[in-house]
């Protein structure tokens, strides 16, 4: 069954067959131009130069059942970042996977051995237990992790920092594209949240009884829920919009007074005068929230056919002063470089003082990549999207400063 090979070295194996293996290492030259490839191992791509000119040239000469593997360890938030998130959140044709340190624990067998008589030597024999570990070890304890495993996690985290210990080790795949950037938002809080929320940790359709039909079409595919609805409890609504051609996402984030996140909605192809028909809807569903909508791009036209079409009464205002100096309110929130400002640090603040609850793993994830520039500009860093942080802080802002309106 073995074909008979007619070259054989340290970069190719060529076969009779006219098939070939061959080994390059990634630099400025194109790979593969001009042939034809059926099984493709792309090893570190987080670290190429020009990953994503290289990673174009290899899927033009991919065959049509050829198979792509991309594998690498993280390296912050670059091109093996984009595609990793966007392949977990099924927003291009990769499949996400990861494999954490914890289920690999034969690879660092022997390390985990020493470490243990390097803790004991320095420890009067003794070793760690339940009762000395941190909010952090015992996560680790339910995913798996041994006691051998966190000596040695300690020593590594000791020789080398916590941040670089879950870049190159992560328990989680948020852990380890961990930027040291100039990250708004805490990316220890962040992982920390991460490790406690469960997957697909949204309630099933089914558990739902009196969802509308509006709502239930786009359940499980653009629309969750997180808790129920509750009678008689205040909601506030947040919208960030788009124009929905498959770019930026039109996201609506659903706060409970308690400052908990019940719910979210988001879709890049929807139409502003669709989106309106469905905020119309979450909001009478949620007992008449009060809607935060974001005036740009798409939020104008939504605005005006909430209001004017659907009757729509418990929308945000914003006072402002005309050209007379004299104070109107406008529908809507208007988002400059001062007042995103001011709705960032109001989310920044609730949530390192604990007081929002964060149900939402694709959040967490634009959390992780908001980040403030040299000029002072906030937002996503390049490639990454922000649309609901920013839907989130519009809600967050309505209930710390208690915005409501009788209906």
């Amino acid at each position: 069954m073995k074909p008979k090979t007619i070259a054989n070295n340290r970069m190719e194996i060529k076969m009779e067959n006219g098939s070939k293996i061959t080994c390059v290492c990634a630099g400025n030259k194109d790979i593969a131009r001009g042939d034809t490839l059926h099984l493709v191992h792309l090893s570190e791509f987080a670290f190429w130069k020009d990953p994503k000119r290289q990673l174009n040239s290899i899927t033009q000469a991919l065959a049509p059942d050829g198979k792509l593997i991309i594998e690498s360890t993280a390296n912050g938030m670059n091109y093996f970042h984009d595609l990793y998130f966007q392949a977990k959140n099924n927003e291009n044709s990769y499949k996400s996977f990861f494999f954490n340190w914890i289920d690999g624990n034969t690879l660092f067998k022997k390390d985990y051995t020493n470490s243990v008589e390097i803790y004991k030597a320095k420890n009067n024999n003794k070793l760690l237990v339940n009762e000395d570990l941190d909010d952090e070890e015992k996560e680790l304890v339910k995913l798996g992790s041994s006691i051998e495993q966190l000596i040695w996690r300690r020593l590594k985290i000791a020789s080398g920092g916590l941040d670089a210990f879950h870049m190159e080790y992560p328990s989680q795949d948020i852990e380890a594209f961990i930027s040291t950037g100039q990250n708004i938002f805490s990316n220890k809080r962040i992982v920390q949240i991460q490790r406690s929320i469960h997957k697909n940790n949204y309630i099933k359709k089914d558990n739902i009884t009196d969802l509308p039909n509006d709502l239930k079409k786009y359940y499980d595919r653009s629309f969750f829920i997180y808790k129920l609805k509750k009678p008689n409890v205040k909601y506030y609504i947040g919208c960030d919009l788009s124009e929905g051609v498959g770019q930026d996402y039109s996201v609506c984030e659903v706060f409970n007074e308690d400052g908990e996140q019940v719910a979210e909605f988001y879709n890049n192809k929807i139409k502003p005068y669709q989106m309106a028909e469905i905020i119309n809807t979450l909001g009478l569903y949620y007992n008449k929230a009060l809607l935060n909508i974001e005036r740009a791009s798409g939020g104008n036209s939504v605005i005006e056919r909430l209001r004017y079409n659907f009757k729509y009464m418990r929308i945000y205002k914003q006072k402002m002063f005309d050209e007379n100096n004299k104070v109107i309110s406008r529908l809507g929130f208007d988002t400059n470089s001062k007042s995103k400002g001011i709705i960032i640090n109001d989310f920044v603040e609730m949530f390192d003082e604990g007081q929002i609850k964060i149900n939402s793993v694709r959040v967490l994830q634009e959390m992780q990549v908001f980040q403030i520039n040299d000029n002072g500009s906030m937002g996503a860093v390049s490639g990454q999207h922000d649309d609901s942080v920013m839907a989130t802080a519009l809600a967050l802002y309505a209930i710390k400063h208690g915005v409501n309106y009788k209906w």
